[in-house]
């Protein structure tokens, strides 16, 4: 089964394709090989410019991937080109950015200015899986490593199962959401809320992994309540935890030294 990237950054006037998102891609003769009927793709769309076009349906403004598809008939156009009828279009839940979070591209050497590229199967499945998470902030900036508040008293309201090895679990305290370290009863703060109730719903942990070929995970905290609420994701670092999400309106991206 052939497996290929493709990248769709809307249709217009000023496009040199008319494509239809989902439902139609125009190439040129050259990619003919890499969009053979049965192919399975996965849609790219780059980084939103002043002179790019208006899409409704565009998931970040990032550089990002946003669903994936199958190749179905290919008919030649009457300029040159080839059209391929779109089938089995499935949109991400979460946009997926190029970058892992190591930094490294999902795609092997990736030659961005190229609309078609060739992947495989395991960057087919890195990517799908990574669609289930939300993104992760990657300004290093924001990271704290130090000043973190932490307490070994605190009011539980719900925790989640433990994770990682069951040496941690997430919950809630009258004041937000904490990570508690169960090998020493430490809380650490993972951010404040202004007003909820922290006894109700029901907070999950959600694994996979950091990349197919990789035995790493990652874990995503959801909030099951009256709203589903997707807290944010654990990464495994050296020494501790890595978390980045948003709490109350705020964006986090914390060092857990634990």
């Amino acid at each position: 089964m052939n497996y290929t990237i493709i990248t769709d950054n809307g249709g217009g006037e000023d496009q040199i394709y008319h494509d239809v998102e989902g439902q139609i891609y125009t190439f040129p003769p050259m990619y003919r090989e890499k969009l053979l009927p049965g192919t399975q793709v996965v849609y790219h769309r780059n980084k939103k410019t002043s002179t790019s076009p208006s899409i409704p349906t565009r998931m970040s403004d990032d550089s990002h991937y946003f669903g994936v598809a199958e190749i179905g008939e290919v008919r030649p156009t009457n300029d040159g080109n080839l059209r391929a009828t779109i089938t089995n279009f499935r949109r991400f839940k979460y946009a997926v950015e190029i970058h892992k979070t190591d930094g490294s591209y999902y795609e092997e050497n990736p030659f961005w200015q190229q609309g078609v590229r060739t992947a495989n199967k395991s960057v087919y499945d890195t990517i799908v899986a990574a669609s289930e998470f939300p993104p992760i902030p990657h300004d290093s900036k924001r990271i704290k490593t130090s000043g973190v508040k932490t307490t070994t008293s605190l009011v539980e309201g719900i925790a989640s199962n433990p994770f990682c090895q069951k040496k941690y679990q997430v919950v809630t305290g009258k004041k937000g959401y904490y990570l508690k370290n169960l090998s020493d009863g430490v809380y650490y703060e993972l951010g404040q809320v202004t007003s909820f109730d922290f006894k109700e719903g029901a907070i999950k942990v959600l694994a996979k992994k950091a990349d197919i070929k990789s035995e790493k995970l990652s874990f995503l905290i959801r909030h099951e309540g009256q709203q589903t609420i997707d807290i944010g994701i654990f990464d495994q670092i050296s020494n501790g935890l890595h978390f980045t999400g948003r709490i109350d309106g705020k964006d986090i991206s914390i060092n857990l030294l634990t």
